[in-house]
């Protein structure tokens, strides 16, 4: 089942609208790393890292460890951790003495001020969608 978040059909979609939560029918033998909301306060200067597959290496996960989140907008959180093509969806990462937890989505780079930034979807964005009871829906067939 694919969730998607709320959008009003008046107004054009926003880049923190850019995310899809994929509930899959049977789940995976595979401890989730939890994702968890900053409050706007907590975001800027935290130490993120991001980790992805970008597109020069597909098949070799990569980290870019020790970045920091420079600052937020609605929920679209700046940060200085390297980002290439392939990298959309890899996760922001928190490393806390708690153990990582999700804080965003990677969504792309821009520039700030001539500097490359990397663009995430802050995690409030979609954190309450992951505690909604799944939606009941028609089996899938296979023909």
């Amino acid at each position: 089942a694919f969730l998607l978040p709320d959008s009003h059909a008046d107004a054009p979609p926003t880049l923190a609208d850019d995310w899809v939560l994929v509930i899959l029918e049977t789940p995976l033998d595979v401890k989730p790393v939890p994702v968890i909301a900053m409050s706007p306060g907590q975001a800027t200067g935290a130490r993120v890292a991001r980790a992805g597959y970008a597109r020069n290496r597909p098949h070799l996960l990569s980290l870019h460890d020790g970045c920091v989140i420079l600052g937020q907008d609605d929920n679209v959180l700046m940060h200085d951790c390297d980002a290439t093509y392939g990298d959309s969806g890899s996760p922001l990462l928190l490393d806390s003495d708690k153990g990582a937890f999700i804080v965003g989505i990677t969504t792309g780079t821009a520039k700030l001020k001539g500097d490359d930034i990397g663009l995430a979807i802050d995690s409030r964005a979609f954190v309450d969608w992951l505690n909604r009871p799944a939606p009941l829906l028609p089996p899938v067939t296979k023909e």
